[in-house]
């Protein structure tokens, strides 16, 4: 998890950049989730969870 305290975004009116598709894209080759969860002014958390390889 990686969390900031900086300006934020709306997540529903971004333009689908290749950043964030790029994380998700990636994440997903692994079998991992990603999340994201974002306020205007408050900062944003990135979330990504991958499954332990035995």
């Amino acid at each position: 998890m990686i969390k900031d305290d900086g300006v934020g975004f709306k997540i529903n009116e971004i333009n689908k950049g290749l950043g964030l598709d790029n994380m998700k894209h990636r994440v997903e080759l692994l079998g991992g989730q990603i999340g994201f969860n974002s306020i205007v002014g408050q900062g944003t958390t990135v979330k990504i969870t991958l499954p332990q390889k035995t």
